[in-house]
């Protein structure tokens, strides 16, 4: 008897050849597909209070949100005493931080100062670090 040899003469390692690219083809597929979800948490920006102590907040940026939104924001999730008062130009000044009076502070928006003048003015966006530091007064 004669057995007709098949028209597809795949070896055994044409076969493990095959199988190896697959794995790496889903390999990257998986790779990329967690790559692109790891970016969920794109709308949320750090701030850390360096007054008395170092504390940290991160929370979702609004639309509009300025300096002084977070500065509010983050004061209140954690319980922070936090005044201000508004000037003219819509400017604002710190007047009380973290039961503090009569401190200078620094502001830092991704590693740049920003002046004082422009903390309800500057606006802040997804993935910003902002910095906020007190400075005593040498009297």
């Amino acid at each position: 008897m004669k057995y007709k040899k098949s028209q597809v003469d795949i070896s055994s390692r044409e076969m493990v050849v095959a199988q190896i690219l697959l794995l790496i083809v889903l390999g990257c597929l998986i790779f990329l597909i967690k790559w692109s979800l790891k970016d969920t948490n794109s709308d949320m920006a750090y701030l850390e209070l360096q007054v008395n102590s170092q504390r940290a907040f991160e929370g979702r940026v609004g639309e509009e949100m300025t300096l002084l939104d977070a500065l509010y924001l983050a004061s209140r999730a954690g319980n922070i005493d936090f005044k201000y008062t508004p000037q003219p130009q819509a400017n604002a000044s710190i007047l009380q931080l973290s039961g503090i009076n009569q401190k200078e502070y620094e502001i830092y928006l991704n590693s740049t100062k920003i002046p004082l003048d422009r903390l309800s003015t500057e606006r802040i966006r997804a993935n910003d670090n902002i910095i906020v530091k007190a400075i005593e007064i040498n009297n």
